[in-house]
This record gives C-alpha cells, sequence and structure tokens, in this order.
C-alpha cells in the first residue's frame, strides 16, 4: 500500500521533532544551524508544509540520521515478528531439502 502525502508529511514531523529533542537543539538552534527559520522548522514539525528534499536532506545531515529515517514505515513488532517467523520457514524448508537428499545419497 503506498502512503499518502498526509501520513508521510506526519511521519516527517514527527520524526524531525523527535530527533531535533534527541540531539537538544530548539527549533531556533535547528534553523541556525541548517540555515532555516525556527518558523520553517516549526511548520515541518507541525505538518504543516513538508520540507523538499534537499532541505530534508540538509536536517538529516545535521541531525545526523539516514533520510530513510524521516520518510520510511517502521517496522511495528508484530510485523517483523511475522517476516522473522517466513524467513526461518523458508530456512527450515531448505534444511529438510538438503536432509532428505543426503538421506537418499545415504541410502544408495
Amino acid at each position: 500500500m503506498v502512503p499518502s502525502p498526509d501520513s508521510i508529511r506526519i511521519r516527517i514531523a514527527k520524526r524531525l521533532r523527535a530527533a531535533r529533542k534527541q540531539k537538544g537543539y530548539s527549533q531556533r538552534d535547528l534553523g541556525l544551524l541548517t540555515g532555516l527559520s525556527d518558523k520553517s522548522i516549526s511548520a515541518y514539525e507541525k505538518a504543516k508544509v513538508t520540507p523538499p528534499v534537499e532541505v530534508l536532506a540538509r536536517l538529516a545531515e545535521e541531525l545526523e540520521k539516514p533520510i530513510s529515517y524521516f520518510v520510511e514505515e517502521e517496522l511495528d513488532a508484530a510485523k517483523l515478528a511475522v517476516a522473522l517467523l517466513q524467513r526461518l520457514k523458508e530456512q527450515l524448508r531448505k534444511i529438510e531439502e538438503k536432509v532428505e537428499y543426503l538421506e537418499k545419497l545415504l541410502k544408495e
């Protein structure tokens, strides 16, 4: 499912705020470090505006985060568990195939 522009803007806003606070920066601090106004930072964090890619790149660099941190969906624990279980099942299936092959060779 393709995320809506609104959901992307909200995700960027939440993660921008979290990353800024993690660094201990005020909106003004981050603005000064990136050449943006504190009003722009506020607008991005309130999801009023989506920062252009080049601005997001500057913010990501200053906050020491990959751009993907701001835009990609997080896997919740349940999705992660399901994905892990699927991988384990596939590995088990391959192991079982190898065991069957070896057993067949031993019988010959």
